[in-house]
């Protein structure tokens, strides 16, 4: 065999392995299922949420939107135990018909909580709506929703595409057991939560 063509079959062989590797690493690290917000309910946003560590706690939003990393959640409710870290999460929805959800993260001692509610394509954080929470904020100015919960409106057009990216921080643990609930069932369960804890 000539070497010419020798190293052809060589150049076509590293192609070869090379669209392997990329199609296993595409199946390896997929995208999460976004998230349909389908009737009124209370829909775990876990599985359908992608995350980004950010050991410096320096990144912008845009900065995390761009940045390579993203790791797709195995776990209905996000824990990344204790880090300095600040963890970025970024969960895609649609709504068929309600207009009115809230976030709520069943957990209390998360110092900061940022979300940015941004239509779909988004380009920059700045087209996006921001709100905040945490333990560490203002308790009058920063609930709406007078719950220790983090519990944060999120107002959807039905039948447009968001993505709700997050940003938390926090000296304790990071538990995350976040989801999306609508206004009426929101209520039922503070509602008879208060009633189990006699409030």
């Amino acid at each position: 065999m000539s070497l010419l063509r020798c190293s052809a079959v060589i150049l076509a062989l590293l192609l070869s392995f090379s669209s392997i590797a990329n199609e296993i690493e595409a199946t390896e690290t997929p995208s999460p299922v976004p998230l349909l917000l389908s009737a009124a309910g209370d829909y775990s946003i876990g599985l359908h949420t992608r995350w980004l560590e950010d050991p410096l706690a320096r990144l912008s939003p845009d900065d995390a939107l761009r940045a390579d990393g993203w790791q797709v959640s195995q776990d209905e409710s996000l824990n990344f135990g204790f880090s300095n870290s600040a963890f970025w999460l970024q969960t895609l929805v649609r709504s068929t018909e309600l207009t009115y959800w809230n976030l709520w993260i069943r957990y209390s001692l998360l110092d900061l909580t940022e979300l940015w509610l941004c239509p779909l394509p988004v380009s920059s954080a700045a087209d996006c709506r921001y709100q905040q929470s945490g333990d560490l904020q203002p308790f009058s100015t920063n609930r709406t929703v007078d719950h220790p919960n983090v519990i944060i409106p999120v107002t959807l057009q039905p039948q447009q595409d968001y993505a709700l990216l997050m940003r938390l921080q926090t000296q304790g643990t990071f538990q995350i057991p976040a989801s999306i609930v609508d206004n009426d069932t929101l209520q039922d369960k503070l509602l008879a939560n208060n009633i189990l804890r006699g409030g």
